[in-house]
């Protein structure tokens, strides 16, 4: 599927069929890490830069799915999809390609809402209105979880920004 205008319409409804009731909200998150300040003003100019897929997937946890051995080179283009329905928190790996196509991989797990705990963060990035935020979840009975990241825009209509506010929510 290619990451344009249709793609968030695209992806609710190749997921919906492999969830259980209604989808509330949808996010593409990468594993924790993946987007940090740079010392170097001018290396990149919203002041971000990515950084080793294989301590990504270290601190990421089981919601970032399985490392592969471009992870030690740090490309690593592996995403989690997290799936909210009324009852139920869904993680799906996934990748997009250099050329923005995106691959939705097999279901990382899933757990009941009411089982798990959010402790989610944000801070400005880039002074141009975005938001790095920032998920630990966590699931008490399994003693399973994760930390995820994504960089949003401030203000605009972002599926993943919505799903980060509705894990935020739970916290």
């Amino acid at each position: 599927m290619k990451m344009d205008e249709s793609f968030h319409i695209n992806l609710k409804s190749e997921l919906q069929n492999q969830v259980d009731g209604p989808i509330q909200n949808c996010g593409v998150f990468m594993s924790k890490g993946s987007f940090s300040q740079t010392q170097y003003k001018n290396a990149i100019p919203d002041g971000i830069k990515m950084i080793s897929g294989l301590w990504r997937k270290k601190k990421g946890g089981d919601l970032t799915g399985t490392s592969t051995g471009k992870a030690v080179m740090g490309f690593d283009n592996h995403q989690s999809v997290l799936v909210i329905t009324s009852t139920t928190l869904y993680a799906f790996d996934s990748q997009t390609s250099m050329t923005r196509d995106f691959k939705l991989g097999s279901e990382l797990g899933h757990w009941p809402l009411s089982e798990i705990t959010v402790n989610a963060k944000s801070k400005k990035m880039g002074g141009q209105g975005m938001l790095q935020v920032n998920l630990e979840i966590l699931h008490p009975p399994t003693d399973g979880g994760g930390n995820l990241e994504a960089v949003i825009y401030e203000n605009t209509a972002d599926p993943t920004a919505d799903c980060y506010k509705a894990l935020a929510s739970i916290s």
